[in-house]
């Protein structure tokens, strides 16, 4: 799965290797045209709406599509959504650090992420050893 905010910007090659496409709102000229390169002419009406879709709708089209369409992707309940919000710059700049506690917290919770689970059951193995 290839996923892109800017296809103008993705090597011609590898989208020739693409063989089904789900296209969101494009509202740069370039990436429009871009994408109106890789569809069918049968097909240029359905690249002409790319800068009007709606939230969660999309042109899908390939060989994973029976016909080429536009469709709405069903919107998610609030369990499922990825916990991916933007931190809000005011409240950061806003807020009260009092003191170096919360920076020192922060700069400790940096220090000690790990990789993955297996990465740190090995630290603490090798370092029971030493």
């Amino acid at each position: 799965m290839l996923i892109s905010q800017r296809p103008s910007e993705i090597e011609p090659t590898v989208l020739s290797q693409c063989n089904s496409w789900l296209v969101l709102r494009l509202t740069n000229g370039d990436d429009q045209a871009y994408v109106m390169k890789f569809l069918p002419d049968s097909l240029s009406s359905l690249g002409k709406v790319l800068p009007a879709l709606r939230r969660r709708e999309a042109i899908f089209i390939g060989q994973a599509a029976t016909i080429p369409s536009r469709i709405l992707i069903n919107e998610l309940i609030q369990s499922k959504l990825p916990r991916s919000n933007d931190i809000s710059f005011i409240d950061g700049w806003s807020s009260d650090l009092s003191g170096d506690d919360r920076i020192l917290d922060i700069a400790n919770r940096w220090r000690v992420q790990l990789r993955s689970p297996f990465e740190g059951a090995s630290k603490e193995t090798e370092s029971n050893e030493d």
